[in-house]
């Protein structure tokens, strides 16, 4: 089981119904943002650290990056969201804390996906939000 994060924003009212060109735009920017401002989250969470977090024994106590490599975006205008993906690797449900394995060992995971997810909805949506709402209400007026 791959680790998957998504994000969906659904617009509701009068101005979404009516709004148009300016609308849709306005969606497919907020999402992009939401995009680039996961990818940034993802980035610096998943950071490879000198303390040899994230290593194989294969690797040799060298940190590749690897896994912050594969965490892949990709947005959808249709289905308005977002979704972040590790691209299936075989360890990415462990890394995750969502593995069987992780019952039975004492690492539970470092919870990347959930923690991304958290602080997108939490911190940058509503002030995401507000910012694309307020160009929307120049655009198409109140």
């Amino acid at each position: 089981m791959a680790a998957r994060l998504g994000i969906r924003v659904k617009f509701d009212g009068p101005i979404f119904e009516k709004g148009g060109a300016p609308v849709a735009n306005m969606m497919r920017d907020l999402m992009r943002e939401i995009g680039e401002k996961g990818e940034e989250r993802f980035a610096a969470t998943l950071r490879p650290r000198p303390s040899g977090v994230y290593l194989s024994v294969q690797q040799g106590g060298k940190s590749t990056g690897n896994y912050r490599r594969v965490v892949q975006k990709s947005i959808s205008v249709k289905s308005k969201g977002v979704t972040f993906t590790d691209g299936n690797v075989v360890y990415g449900s462990w890394l995750e804390g969502t593995s069987r394995r992780n019952l039975t060992t004492r690492f539970k995971g470092y919870r990347t996906f959930r923690r991304v997810r958290d602080w997108l909805e939490k911190k940058a949506m509503p002030v995401l939000l507000k910012k694309h709402m307020r160009r929307l209400e120049r655009e198409v007026g109140r």
